[in-house]
């Protein structure tokens, strides 16, 4: 796959302001963060026991424990640490478990 950049340059010249835009080819990997993934597939990344795998995305998701997790890998990444299984966490929804803090009645 050949991709193209566009990189616009701008140039004055006696009071005139130009721009110039060269068109270069280049390796289109140098232009992401090797942390980055696609959310999408955050819930398919092989989980080790430091978490060292788990990309620095963030993409929240709730689970049953009430608590928020930066993606699904570190859910994974913390289910993976304990020993009891019935103390695992279950994924319930992607975003925050608390969007705004409810307020009790007093």
């Amino acid at each position: 796959m050949e991709l193209y950049f566009t990189k616009n340059y701008f140039i004055i010249t006696m009071g005139v302001l130009y721009c110039v835009s060269l068109v270069t080819q280049e390796d289109f990997n140098h232009f992401f963060n090797k942390h980055t993934w696609d959310p999408i597939a955050l819930d398919e990344v092989e989980v080790n026991a430091k978490c060292t795998n788990c990309p620095y995305v963030y993409f929240p998701i709730c689970a049953d424990d009430n608590k928020t997790y930066i993606n699904e890998c570190k859910l994974k990444c913390k289910n993976k640490n304990k020993r009891n299984k019935s103390q695992q966490a279950n994924f319930v929804r992607t975003g925050p478990c608390e969007v705004f803090p409810i307020e009790e009645d007093k």
